[in-house]
């Protein structure tokens, strides 16, 4: 175990975290591979067994991956336990082909590189330092041991150093890189009419009862009540807490007391004040220091004789912070300044100009405005932050042992809540209906949707574990009530079908209008005039890939266009429509760009490729392996 090895480690900030628990799915096929009869593994790559054991650990820590991604509900609309088997198998497979070209081609990480990561990784930190009751714990919840752990670690950085190897080794031709510029930065000259949908919207006729029965016999399949549920809940909060306790005046005042002794409460001397900077380049010949040093005597004989020393630091200060100002430094306290800067600042008189004190930065002359003298903040101005934190204090062992109680009794007694609320001392609250998607109240809250739309609570009935509402706000709930989704009745469904009939009433008729125009442009008309005669706004531009004042639908569409077939069409997310006509194409040239635009692409260009040749390696390794997996894992038609 490397953690046996050296337990304490100090880190250093990692270059590279790896979070094994949130590595993306990898989308290629498994369609290809055999099955493997009744053998006991799941997948074999080549000589390299994976059993089924590991298979279902890695499948469950996906789920949990996934669940978090949809908010804790599994979304309905695709199948997901196919989902997840599938693409599983794929991650393993790609995995193991890595592993296997790593072993053969000897890299190897470090150890304190692998040790580095686990100790500066926040998750396993208490207040900043890396602890290892946290660390042991989180991969508890992982369902992984440290040695397991440490290996998929060390596995994962391996894979990272030959994809890096791979994607570096990238490069690209000129030729190549011009071909690309052609596109990248094409000009494309061409006009449009876009026809606003919402006048056909308006003019749909009225549709009959017969239609919306047809529609609904047709499609009563599409029309369904929200599934919807009420809760019963319990919360713990800490500032639930806070409230209660009550408060000890002479606890308060003995710790103001203490806080004074210690220094708190209390202001240090300030000094506000002004200065004239005349700067002396690092490495200065002594020719150089004497004559900056007359400069600065030159100004204070001015002061001397009367000028004002705002007007002196305003013509002649070289601090670009404070020279506009006068020379203001405002309040300044010991220890924010340079040392000789300092003391000459604080031995000197109010109202009088010091000689010129050399600092690294040059020569000063400083000006003392006026003496803040220290301040002792009396209790009573300081009486709510010291009742704050006796409140906390007292509060806050209390909030996380009932917490830690919360947290057992929910789960050793996951189809009563009454007897956990009991166990903390608070009360079971209910909450109104709500949606996956929408409530109100408590449920206005997405943790509290989530969690109970989940199956742990929903389909097995129990409670759930804790969750945080906010920051030390926890709650514990179980659905008291739930009205599954079900077909709505015709007279349900009656508005939402007209509504969509109508829309099909205004887009057949959209369709037929840009059909017409479509048609008329193809055959030599213009556009413009088309656009007055069907009452559409009219465009003319020339511009390329980047603009942003024309419709992004347009854009798309017109460079995907071609000079052979100059007129098309394309639709808005309102319903709009846009006509196109494409009239000239210049093409880019690189040597047009800046000479960092042209860095930028070729940078942007080298790294598409290292992405193309890392897919390729991998597409070789899948080819030349043999991969089985378990008849069970075959991909479901």
């Amino acid at each position: 175990m490397l953690l046996a090895i050296k337990d304490r480690i100090t880190g250093i900030i990692a270059w590279f975290v790896v979070i094994l628990i949130s590595v993306p799915f990898i989308l290629w096929g498994v369609q290809e591979y055999t099955g493997i009869g009744q053998d006991k593994f799941a997948i074999k790559v080549n000589d390299s067994k994976i059993s089924l054991q590991e298979f279902d650990r890695e499948i469950t820590r996906n789920r949990q991956q996934l669940l978090q991604s949809f908010g804790g509900r599994m979304p309905t609309y695709f199948d997901a336990e196919s989902f997840l088997r599938t693409q599983t198998v794929a991650m393993m497979v790609n995995r193991e082909l890595y592993k296997q070209l790593i072993e053969d081609n000897r890299y190897r990480v470090p150890v304190q590189q692998v040790l580095s990561i686990i100790t500066s990784d926040p998750v396993f930190q208490t207040n900043g330092q890396f602890d290892p009751d946290a660390y042991a714990a989180e991969l508890r919840s992982r369902g992984l041991s440290k040695q397991g752990y440490e290996t998929l670690l060390r596995d994962q950085l391996l894979a990272s150093q030959i994809q890096e190897s791979i994607r570096k080794s990238a490069y690209l031709t000129r030729e190549e890189v011009a071909e690309y510029a052609q596109l990248r930065y094409q000009n494309r000259d061409f006009e449009y009419v876009r026809i606003a949908s919402e006048k056909y919207k308006q003019h749909t006729t009225k549709v009959s009862e017969q239609d919306i029965k047809a529609y609904y016999e047709k499609n009563s399949d599409r029309y369904k009540t929200e599934e919807k549920i009420r809760v019963e809940y319990i919360e713990l909060s800490l500032a639930g807490m806070l409230a209660k306790v009550a408060v000890d005046e002479a606890q308060l005042e003995s710790t103001y007391n203490t806080a004074l002794t210690d220094g708190r409460f209390k202001t240090d001397e300030a000094r506000n004040a002004s200065h004239i900077l005349i700067k002396v380049p690092d490495g200065a010949s002594d020719e150089v220091v004497a004559e900056k040093r007359k400069i600065i005597e030159a100004l204070r004989e001015r002061i001397l004789k009367g000028e004002s020393f705002s007007k002196v630091a305003k013509e002649a200060s070289e601090d670009p912070g404070s020279a506009s100002r006068g020379g203001s430094l405002d309040d300044v306290q010991r220890g924010a300044m340079v040392k000789p800067f300092e003391d000459a600042l604080f031995a000197a008189k109010p109202n009088s100009v010091t000689e010129p004190v050399k600092t690294q930065f040059g020569f000063h002359l400083i000006l003392v405005n006026n003496i803040i003298e220290p301040k002792v903040q009396p209790f009573a101005e300081v009486r709510v932050i010291l009742d704050e934190e006796y409140r906390r204090s007292q509060a806050e062992p209390m909030f996380y042992d009932l917490l830690d109680s919360l947290a057992n009794s929910a789960f050793e007694n996951p189809n009563d809540l009454a007897i956990v609320a009991e166990t903390v001392g608070t009360e079971v609250k209910s909450s109104d209906w709500f949606t996956a998607d929408k409530g109100t109240g408590i449920a206005e809250n997405q943790a509290v949707r989530s969690t109970a739309f989940s199956d742990e609570v929903l389909k097995d009935g129990n409670n759930s574990a804790p969750f945080e509402l906010e920051p030390e706000h926890v709650m514990v709930l179980r659905v008291a009530e739930h009205e599954p989704s079900r077909a709505k009745t015709l007279d349900e469904a009656r508005e939402q079908i007209t509504q969509t009939l109508q829309a099909q009433q205004a887009s057949k008729a959209l369709q037929e209008v840009v059909t017409a125009i479509v048609s008329a442009a193809e055959n030599g008309e213009s556009l413009s005039k088309l656009a007055q005669v069907h009452g559409g706004v009219y465009k003319r531009v020339e511009t390329n890939r980047d603009d942003t004042d024309t419709p992004r639908e347009v854009i798309q569409k017109v460079f995907t266009m071609h000079l052979s077939k100059p007129v098309d069409k394309t639709f808005f997310a309102n319903g709009d429509a846009a006509i196109l006509k494409l009239n000239k194409v210049v093409n880019g040239d690189v040597q047009w760009q800046k000479t960092e635009e042209q860095q930028k692409l070729v940078k942007e260009l080298i790294q598409l490729r290292g992405q193309y040749d890392l897919a390729a390696v991998m597409d070789d390794l899948k080819e030349r392996a043999e991969i089985s997996i378990h008849p069970d894992l075959q991909p479901q038609q």
